[in-house]
């Protein structure tokens, strides 16, 4: 019994002093990494010496903010170069949601963050305000919009849960 007594008290020093593990630390996190580049294998174009100049890429998104430090602005001196609102028509497609900006940030941001094609431009269309559901129609029209406006490349970073035909013969007549 006294052995039982005594491997019960271990047991339970031991489940204290793992408890005080999970428990004893709020440790604050930062973010270092501003250079990602060449962890997703983004230097290897540069290494071959392209960097994106002279290539228009399409972002079909939440729009782009093109305020941004790192996107330097919007019209042909800009990083966004044109594009197109599909949610508020008219207007310009500023992004309201963080998404399409994060997406436009990774490809081409060049300032203090760095993306993978620094010198290529960016086409902004704007599909969904909130990022939450977007209609196929607009995916297909923004598609459409960006191979008239000249797109090298076309990003939809958008998931969903079936294959849409339509959407699949726009992006057909992309390529």
């Amino acid at each position: 019994m006294k052995l039982l007594i005594v491997f019960a008290c271990i047991v339970t020093i031991l489940a204290s002093l793992i408890s005080l593990q999970f428990y004893e630390s709020n440790d604050i996190s930062h973010t270092y990494l501003n250079r990602s580049v060449p962890f997703v294998g983004g230097d290897i174009p540069r290494l071959e010496g392209t960097d994106g100049n002279g290539i228009k890429i399409a972002v079909i998104d939440t729009g782009v903010d093109f305020n941004h430090p790192d996107l330097f602005g919007w019209g042909p001196d800009g990083k966004v170069i044109g594009g197109y609102n599909f949610i508020n028509e008219g207007e310009p497609p500023l992004d309201t949601n963080g998404h399409g900006t994060q997406v436009a940030g990774i490809i081409a941001a060049d300032g203090q963050l760095v993306g993978v094609a620094p010198k290529a431009k960016i086409l902004a269309y704007k599909v969904s305000e909130n990022g939450e559901a977007v209609s196929s129609d607009l995916i297909i029209k923004a598609i459409d919009k960006s191979i008239e406006d000249g797109a090298d490349i076309i990003n939809i970073s958008l998931g969903v849960n079936k294959t849409n035909a339509s959407i699949e013969h726009a992006e057909n007549r992309a390529l």
